[in-house]
């Protein structure tokens, strides 16, 4: 039996649930949960694979063997997610406990992965042809039509997707309601008559329907989840024979077409962001695209004689 003076250790999985308690508590969106959840999920597999199991045991070699063991499964970016996650939750940790002569390990690790901040590629327009064409004319096929037109004409991200109902869409005005999109924040998107008339196709092959009911229904007639999008779009790259395409590269790729239309701040307002950073990162101009920009506004040309 433990002397009367005896500490019991802080163990990884029980902080890591009063950490996701205390960021619930802040009201945090359902997203950021989830990524947390992810990320200190695998950092306790990880810290546990070394044999740690209590927070007292975590050290600042221990944590570099973690993202040692993930570095083959994950880009810079990929770690630099990882890392954030850690730093927070060991952060908290610290305020929330105050160990005497317990030292933060995060502090001596420095960064871990890397941020990526160069502009990335979005999928060409003419792949997401490709994979319209191999949907098929079954209902399954019809939904994954409908998902596609969707996901290239709004710009969500995978979640707000999933997250969406019925009665969120107004066919009339075309206008989408999201809620609860990245940092909890509500916005609107907007759908085309070309992908009114897509998704339209895919209600009627689903029948009766009320306003609360997702609005795409997995193969099981459940929500639609992210890993349901993530099969579904593995399945048709892989039908058209192209490279695997992430459903955020139709955030990308909506970027890239709406910029060519529009300014950089209109851009970000309709993908929701707060800023024209990430429209900035997701517009990749290749030399044909700025030989069309120089050809519109070229200054020589400009010139009267």
């Amino acid at each position: 039996m433990p002397g009367k003076h005896y500490v019991y250790p802080h163990m990884i999985s029980l902080e890591i649930e009063a950490f996701i308690l205390a960021r619930e508590s802040q009201e945090r969106s359902k997203n950021t949960i989830i990524y947390y959840r992810q990320e200190l999920g695998i950092f306790s597999t990880l810290c546990s694979n070394h044999g740690i199991d209590s927070m007292e045991k975590i050290t600042p070699t221990i944590i570099r063997h973690c993202v040692v063991d993930l570095r083959l499964k994950r880009s810079k970016g990929g770690l630099h997610a990882f890392g954030r996650a850690i730093k927070a939750f060991l952060n908290w940790f610290e305020i929330e406990n105050e160990i005497e002569n317990w030292n933060n390990p995060i502090k001596k690790v420095g960064k871990i992965g890397e941020q990526n901040k160069n502009p990335i590629p979005g999928i060409d327009p003419e792949k997401i042809l490709q994979l319209i064409s191999v949907c098929g004319k079954k209902r399954h096929g019809i939904r994954n039509r409908s998902i596609l037109y969707f996901f290239y004409d709004t710009g969500l991200r995978v979640s707000e997707l999933c997250n969406l109902n019925i009665q969120d869409v107004d066919l009339q005005s075309g206008i989408v309601q999201v809620f609860n999109g990245k940092g909890g924040v509500d916005g609107v998107s907007f759908i085309s008559t070309k992908c009114k008339r897509e998704l339209l196709s895919y209600f009627r092959h689903r029948g009766k329907m009320e306003g609360h009911d997702p609005l795409f229904l997995s193969n099981y007639q459940k929500r639609l989840s992210r890993r349901g999008v993530d099969t579904m779009l593995d399945t048709l790259c892989k039908k058209a024979g192209i490279d695997k395409e992430s459903s955020h590269d139709f955030r990308r790729a909506f970027t890239k077409t709406t910029l060519k239309q529009n300014d950089m701040v209109t851009t970000a307002r309709l993908l929701r962001d707060k800023s024209t950073s990430m429209v900035w990162r997701y517009a990749h101009q290749n030399i044909e695209d700025l030989r069309e920009a120089h050809e519109k506004s070229s200054p020589a040309n400009s010139l009267k004689k």
